[in-house]
């Protein structure tokens, strides 16, 4: 009785409820801490690592960060012209018009079918590229040259430049292609540089020469014997533009058009190689 006494004297109505209140918020706080705390671990636990293993890129990297060698070919861009653009290649079966043997306008069957295809390749392996399609020959074959030099001369900030010919067969020649093992055929591909000894203003001669070098090299190497030996050629042929023009000749009169396509297709690789 003295016990029960006490605590009602102590513990008055109102400072029951106080003390009530209290205990609950108190049981609340540890109740929602006691929650904080497994949430946390739980997160934890499924949360991926914070470094991803040297050998294997994230997925950010994949997506946001492009490799060096993307890097630099998305900066340069590629011109192609075709200076002698109604050279075309073997008719047989095709069904076009040719102004004689191995010449003709119609964009299908000629060297700027060809570019289209070596345009092409290039933009998919990331280089920006353009396609010059002028007439530089019907206002006479002799003024080719200086037509398709007011052709180019307006584009800026070119860093190949691509005069795209088809080269005359020979009977020298005999065999006009190659074949890889499982049976593609390859045109001939033959670059030519001009060494303009009698030019006040002469191309770069000895810059234009070590590219045409390298690419041929890099040529066979893909495909062996695709490539002939550079030609030089007391010549401006325009390549005083740059110190990167290339002339490139790729298979004559007597290749089928699917033959030279398919060069073109190792070129634009080889360019790739050595951008």
């Amino acid at each position: 009785m003295k016990i029960t006494a006490f605590f009602d004297k102590i513990f008055t109505p109102k400072s029951r409820e106080i003390y009530i209140l209290r205990r609950v918020v108190f049981l609340l706080a540890a109740i929602i801490v006691l929650i904080s705390i497994l949430l946390l671990i739980f997160n934890r636990k499924d949360a991926p690592a914070s470094k991803e293993p040297d050998n294997s890129p994230g997925v950010f990297d994949l997506i946001s960060t492009p490799t060096p060698t993307d890097s630099k070919k998305e900066k340069l861009t590629v011109l192609i012209y075709h200076t002698h653009n109604d050279e075309s290649y073997y008719k047989g079966y095709y069904k076009y018009e040719e102004t004689e043997t191995g010449r003709s306008f119609d964009e299908n069957y000629n060297v700027i079918s060809v570019g289209k295809t070596l345009k092409n390749e290039l933009e998919s392996k990331g280089f920006n590229v353009i396609h010059d399609t002028s007439d530089n020959v019907s206002d006479g074959f002799n003024y080719a040259y200086d037509t398709s030099y007011k052709s180019i001369k307006k584009y800026k900030n070119v860093d190949i430049y691509i005069d795209l010919h088809r080269d005359a067969y020979s009977q020298e020649d005999g065999k006009n292609y190659v074949r890889n093992g499982i049976g593609t055929e390859y045109a001939f591909i033959r670059l030519v540089v001009g060494n303009g000894r009698n030019y006040k203003d002469p191309p770069n001669y000895k810059e234009n020469g070590k590219l045409a070098e390298e690419i041929t090299e890099k040529l066979n190497e893909i495909q062996p014997n695709v490539c002939r030996e550079v030609f030089y050629k007391n010549a401006r042929l325009n390549q005083h533009v740059s110190k990167k023009c290339l002339l490139v000749e790729i298979g004559n009169e007597k290749n089928d058009i699917n033959q030279v396509k398919n060069s073109a297709r190792l070129l634009a690789s080889a360019i790739e190689e050595i951008s």
